[in-house]
């Protein structure tokens, strides 16, 4: 198994994790406050969508943009495209370095699963926790990035 499709795994279980973690919260959830200076879940998803977006530029050797913030429905639609951007340029783009791939692993995408934890944390907090998951036999595939995710175990 070659380090590319390792990382569009970890991609593809980033997408589920973060579904898994906001699929069928309350209304209230995207806005809920845990304390002061705590990012509420809208805030956390736009930096995660930031950091995916941005995370493909550089891999492309780009300067990166930010990206503006959005209402809750449009940043998750938002942050699954920026996903699928970075899936296709590991899938289709030469690779860089190996040394700026490890730089990239653990920094952007490790902060990413990070925020996916506060965003189940939040979750909780907000009075609707989520199911626990075997997560090490959950249905996820290589390329498979958008929201629809299968939220099963095979």
């Amino acid at each position: 198994m070659d380090y590319i499709y390792l990382l569009r795994h970890m991609l593809a279980t980033l997408a589920f994790r973060t579904q898994h973690a906001i699929r069928g919260a309350p209304e209230h959830y995207p806005e809920f406050k845990a304390g002061k200076n705590v990012w509420t879940p809208l805030r956390i998803l736009n930096h995660m969508t930031e950091i995916a977006f941005t995370t493909n530029e550089i891999y492309l050797g780009r300067d990166a943009s930010k990206t503006e913030l959005l209402p809750w429905e449009e940043v998750v639609d938002q942050f699954h495209a920026a996903l699928h951007e970075l899936d296709n340029s590991l899938l289709e783009a030469d690779p860089p370095a190996a040394n700026r791939i490890l730089q990239l692993f653990q920094g952007p995408w490790l902060d990413m699963m990070t925020h996916v934890g506060q965003l189940m944390t939040l979750r909780r907090l907000a009075g609707s926790p989520v199911e626990t998951e075997p997560y090490y036999r959950s249905n996820i595939r290589v390329g498979q990035v958008g929201p629809e995710q299968p939220l099963e175990t095979v």
